[in-house]
């Protein structure tokens, strides 16, 4: 006799276990099977207009853009884009969660690009990015 896991109980049916309408194997490799793009951004993308769109966990959007300013460490191609979605952090809409997952599958792209800094290198580094020109 099968036993029932824990949320599916039915009196009548003790013999019955439920059945997963969707495979959980895979769900860990779907960033690996996204479509890479060659842009991190569509081109002349307007973040803020449509303010009436559907709204989501923020939380999740959060950890993304928290992710991302990681990034931007050792990939100076991503500080605009990612500043212009994370000021969209505190109220943010599905557009904006679609913006953040495009970034992604620009680096699943360029996964081979970034900067490298050496630790036994004598290079000094000075670096300076202008991330907002003109966007007050």
């Amino acid at each position: 006799m099968d036993i029932q896991p824990d949320g599916f109980m039915d009196k009548h049916n003790l013999n019955h276990v439920d059945k997963l309408k969707k495979a959980l194997y895979g769900l860990k490799q779907a960033p690996r099977t996204c479509d890479p793009v060659d842009t991190p951004m569509v081109e002349k993308s307007k973040l803020d207009e449509g303010p009436q769109g559907k709204a989501f966990d923020h939380t999740h959007y959060r950890e993304m853009i928290d992710t991302l300013m990681y990034l931007t460490a050792s990939r100076p191609d991503l500080i605009f884009v990612v500043c212009m979605c994370a000021r969209y952090q505190a109220k943010s809409i599905e557009k904006h969660l679609h913006d953040v997952k495009r970034i992604f599958k620009y680096l699943r792209g360029t996964v081979n690009k970034g900067l490298w800094y050496p630790k036994d290198s004598s290079i000094a580094l000075a670096a300076y990015a202008d991330v907002d020109h003109a966007g007050c």
